[in-house]
């Protein structure tokens, strides 16, 4: 699979440009243009419902994206984890802090910075 720096310098694109759609990219992707596909970004500019002035735009936040890529998904936020198996038979089982548990064929779990920064888990 091609990434889109690869496609990039195939097309001719001078390096002073290439370095700035690096930094575009990281902060977009939080990834060098290197490290992003060139079919992903295809998807993404496809996708994008914000318009081309996306930097600048007022009421557009992190939260707006997190909420486009999450739904349809069962987020659960808040929800303390204490035990992940993986079932012989597929799936992902997730037991909470309180007893309750959770059978999904998938799972994304995200845990704040200060508690891996512990050590803890």
């Amino acid at each position: 699979a091609q990434s889109l720096l690869q496609y990039l310098v195939a097309a001719g694109v001078e390096s002073r440009v290439l370095d700035l759609a690096d930094a575009i990219y990281a902060n977009d992707y939080g990834a060098v243009a290197s490290d992003v596909g060139l079919r992903e970004t295809i998807h993404e500019q496809r996708s994008w419902t914000y318009g081309e002035k996306y930097l600048v735009l007022s009421g557009a936040c992190l939260q707006d994206a997190m909420d486009q890529l999450s739904d349809g998904l069962d987020v659960r936020c808040g929800w303390t984890v204490t035990s992940v198996t993986l079932p012989p038979d597929g799936g992902v089982l997730l037991l909470s802090a309180d007893g309750r548990r959770l059978s999904a064929r998938r799972a994304v779990l995200s845990v704040p910075l200060a508690l891996l920064q512990r050590g803890t888990i």
